[in-house]
């Protein structure tokens, strides 16, 4: 169903597309799809372990402050270890496995510290599933259509009167996704920035 509608859109808009062509973008758009369930559920799995009631498009209040106040304490954790294990005598310890503990140790904190560089510090959280996803479906659709992914017109209205993109998204949306065009606009402006 959702393969006929897609070749049908394909069509409307004069793209002409091989067969393996048009299976390896549906097969993308399954992928992105099930990449934005998949995290979609991780996301709201979180709430359920601490009884609280997630709202489809919010994450848990402290969440984000319990993530942050996490991943703080392994950077100072990992530091003060490799300060401390940098200050023992040799004797005690193998050099070549200390070496190895403390450059794991060194990419931990590398990676932790690029984490909390990336993190949210103020305001409602970001829907990151569906920036993903949207983001997915913007790379397929340059891709197959050789145009740049945008929306056109209002939140009101018929979604033809948007574009091929937003069609798109429509046709490939897991049933979880919110289509609202303004945040996808958003969402669209802050992938052409980066």
């Amino acid at each position: 169903m959702r393969n006929e509608k897609l070749l049908t859109l394909f069509k409307q808009h004069g793209i002409k597309v091989r067969p393996r062509d048009f299976e390896k973008v549906a097969r993308a758009l399954e992928t992105a799809a099930q990449t934005f369930s998949k995290a979609y559920k991780a996301r709201h799995s979180w709430g359920k372990r601490k009884t609280w009631r997630p709202h489809p498009t919010s994450w848990p209040i402290g969440y984000l402050q319990t993530r942050r106040r996490q991943l703080e304490l392994i950077c100072k954790e990992s530091d003060t270890i490799l300060v401390s294990l940098k200050e023992l005598d040799e004797e005690f310890w193998e050099p070549l496995a200390v070496e190895c503990f403390l450059k794991d140790l060194r990419k931990l904190n590398s990676l932790a510290s690029a984490q909390l560089k990336k993190m949210q510090r103020m305001g409602r959280p970001r829907d990151l599933a569906r920036q993903r996803w949207v983001d997915d479906v913007a790379a397929i659709y340059e891709k197959a259509f050789n145009k740049k992914a945008a929306i056109s017109g209002s939140n009101s209205g018929n979604s033809q009167k948007r574009g091929p993109f937003f069609e798109l998204l429509i046709l490939s949306a897991p049933e979880q996704v919110n289509l609202d065009a303004k945040a996808i606009r958003r969402i669209l402006k802050r992938r052409a920035s980066s």
